[in-house]
């Protein structure tokens, strides 16, 4: 949700309303994410085996406004702080997953960088940003 909110922000070069820099996330792009559907739906995995996809790394939330800033060119201002910092206690500082499992059992791992991911997900929202209008 929040590179989505952030990347609208940024085509309209609006300023973008975020808590806090440091907040680390581990980003995956949705095409990994169905290639790894596509391995465990046709492995021999027993049924109920949790295994982690993710990108394996992580990306603070400034990372990714720059990021998006940059590849959108966009002139839009960070405003940080404001938008309430979540203080739920399952939501930790930081998220990476450990994608070890993935790689042993389905022989999967990323393929998309984090740099490509925003670029592709940046021209979609721009092809289709009449949809959040």
């Amino acid at each position: 949700m929040a590179i989505s909110s952030i990347i609208l922000s940024a085509l309209s070069n609006k300023p973008v309303r975020v808590s806090v820099p440091q907040s680390v996330r581990d980003f995956v792009f949705i095409d990994d994410v169905v290639r790894a559907y596509e391995r465990a739906i046709t492995s021999s995995i027993p049924p109920g085996k949790i295994i982690n996809i993710g990108s394996g790394q992580q990306h603070s939330i400034k990372q990714v406004i720059d990021v998006i800033i940059s590849r959108s060119k966009s002139s839009s201002k960070i405003a940080w702080g404001s938008v309430a910092q979540q203080e739920r206690y399952i939501e930790p500082e930081r998220w990476k997953a450990d994608i070890q499992k993935a790689q042993k059992l389905l022989g999967w791992q990323p393929t998309v960088s984090f740099e490509k991911a925003i670029q592709k997900t940046i021209s979609w929202f721009r092809d289709h940003q009449s949809l959040y209008a």
